[in-house]
């Protein structure tokens, strides 16, 4: 077991001299260990460490020198300190001997115990300071180590971290890519897709795996190839808008081709007949590091709806105001002008007759009309007149309008509106034509005798007006196409274009006040419109705040 003395080897066969060296160096510091041999002093190196060795010359067997020469041989006690303890010298060239051998001194017999004390203590001292340097090494490498691991441990953390932080958005980023409503596909040099997203790979039927590594011009001969070269070769970007995109026929024996798509060419034309697909095409270059290009990156977006309802927008416009709005106003005048030359000539039957026809001709008028406000409203070219305006005044002005058709049907309108109800900022024209529409919606769709509710209440910077009916109701899944433009729902339960156009034109209305509607509705129960409008003037460089607890604010 090591203690905290320091270890002196005294080597001599005679066990006198033994304890003379022993009770000279008398010291409480020092752990004094005889050895009667050197073979024996030998094993007592190898076992512990030792400060000093103070050795015998004349040993039986393995004299001092030999020992000495065996102790320097050895790679743990090479550098143990020796002095040799010799009676006399015998001649000069013995002391060269034992000092080639590695002593440090000659202790002479007789010797002086102050001499010997003050010579080992000497080696003593050195000992100790040398254990002290160790010690403090030890110490401070252990301090280097734990703050080397500290660092190690967070730069580890950091690391961790950031790993994280890459990973996640690289994961956040691909489900972006993955959901995103439009076609993103990436392509090396090669013109072979490295990625493609859903919505890309449903261009050919397929799926994103199936895509990788094919040739983007094999999976989707409909692109154009040029802007991909320019692009991987020169670095330009490209944009093409409505690029028109031709379905394949049937072949004679009733099968398509491999892709579906050909006849590809620009500016609303096909090489063939057939249903017509429009996109907006973007393609750029993807650069490395070191501005090397490597790819690019094509985004599709299905721009066929946009186009189709710039069709029947231009049909519209085109035929409404030159070929049907002057001809029924003209009409509109000429019965009425009718009606005044022969009045108290006509039986009542054919009075009813012209008054029906009066009728149905300002329906078309009016029909006429809605679709006009409406390509106004896409075209951003309908003027309005925003005021203050009390929705409950508006309101009791429309019933007032409509009594009588109310009464036609047999119904009763309860008004629930607060007398403290809010103003809001509203052109009076515009929002008086949706209040009417829907209001017309709840007369038509009302069974007789049935009570209709108008209400009205505060929110938070927001007045919420409804209208609730019963009556056969809305199926939840006509709820989101209800706002469509020319949609609605057939006897037959299936879904086609027709004029549908006032709650189209109703929605096109309400957000341009940057306010918000929507429905809800129980089959066969109660169906409810909602309108929810802005009370101060909005900001125009701020973007309309949609609430989150709409469906919250209902109830």
């Amino acid at each position: 077991m090591k203690t905290d003395k320091v270890k002196i080897l005294l080597v001599d066969d005679n066990q006198l001299n033994l304890s003379a060296l022993t009770a000279a160096l008398g010291d409480t510091r020092l752990e004094l260990v005889a050895a009667k041999s050197g073979a024996e002093a030998l094993k007592c190196l190898l076992a512990d460490d030792y400060a000093l060795v103070l050795l015998d010359v004349q040993m039986p067997d393995i004299d001092g020198f030999e020992t000495a020469r065996l102790i320097r041989l050895r790679e743990k006690t090479k550098h143990v300190p020796i002095i040799f303890i010799t009676a006399m010298y015998r001649e000069e060239a013995e002391a060269s001997r034992g000092y080639s051998l590695g002593a440090v001194d000659y202790i002479i017999k007789p010797y002086s115990k102050d001499t010997l004390k003050s010579k080992v203590s000497v080696f003593v001292n050195l000992y100790l300071m040398r254990e002290e340097v160790k010690r403090q090494a030890e110490v401070i490498l252990a301090h280097e180590k734990r703050e080397h691991e500290a660092k190690l441990l967070e730069t580890k953390r950091k690391l961790e971290a950031e790993t994280f932080k890459v990973k996640e958005e690289h994961r956040v980023t691909q489900m972006i890519l993955e959901h995103a409503p439009v076609g993103i596909v990436h392509i090396g040099q090669d013109f072979r897709i490295k990625e493609a997203n859903t919505t890309f790979a449903a261009l050919a039927g397929s799926d994103s795996a199936s895509l990788q590594n094919k040739n983007i011009f094999e999976a989707f001969a409909w692109l154009p190839r040029e802007p991909f070269t320019n692009a991987l070769n020169d670095g330009k970007k490209y944009f093409e808008r409505e690029f028109c995109v031709a379905q394949d026929r049937e072949t004679d024996n009733g099968e398509a081709s491999s892709n579906g798509i050909s006849g590809v060419t620009k500016n609303g034309t096909s090489d063939e007949p057939g249903c017509l697909s429009y996109f907006d095409l973007a393609i750029w270059p993807v650069e490395s590091e070191d501005q090397r290009i490597i790819g690019a990156v094509l985004i599709a977006v299905d721009v066929s709806e946009r186009v189709e309802h710039a069709r029947y927008k231009e049909d519209f416009v085109a035929t409404l105001t030159h070929d049907l709005q002057t001809p029924v106003i003209a009409t509109d005048r000429a019965i009425e002008l009718l009606m005044k030359s022969t009045a108290g000539r006509l039986d009542d039957s054919l009075i009813m007759l012209v008054t029906k026809l009066r009728e149905n001709n300002g329906n078309l008028l009016k029909m006429i009309q809605q679709l006009l406000d409406v390509y106004r409203y896409e075209a951003n070219a309908q003027p309005h007149f925003f005021d203050s305006m009390n929705l409950g005044i508006t309101v009791e002005s429309c019933l007032d309008h409509m009594s009588a058709i109310i009464k036609d049907h047999d119904l009763s309108v309860k008004v629930e509106i607060p007398s403290n109800l809010k103003k809001v900022w509203a052109d009076h024209t515009a929002i008086r034509r949706v209040f009417t529409n829907l209001l017309e919606n709840a007369i038509k769709y009302s069974p007789r005798g049935s009570n209709i509710k108008v209400a009205a209440r505060n929110l938070p910077g927001h007045v919420l007006f409804s209208i609730t009916n019963p009556g056969a109701g809305i199926q939840p899944e006509d709820l989101p196409k209800l706002f469509r433009r020319y949609w609605h729902k057939s006897p037959e339960k299936t879904y086609k274009h027709s004029w549908g156009l006032g709650l189209y034109l109703c929605k096109k209305i309400v957000e341009t006040h940057n306010g918000e509607i929507w429905c809800e509705s129980d089959p066969g129960q109660l169906t409810t419109f909602y309108i929810k409008l802005p009370v101060q003037k909005p900001d125009p460089k701020t973007n309309k705040q949609h609430n989150n607890d709409l469906q919250a604010t209902t109830h």
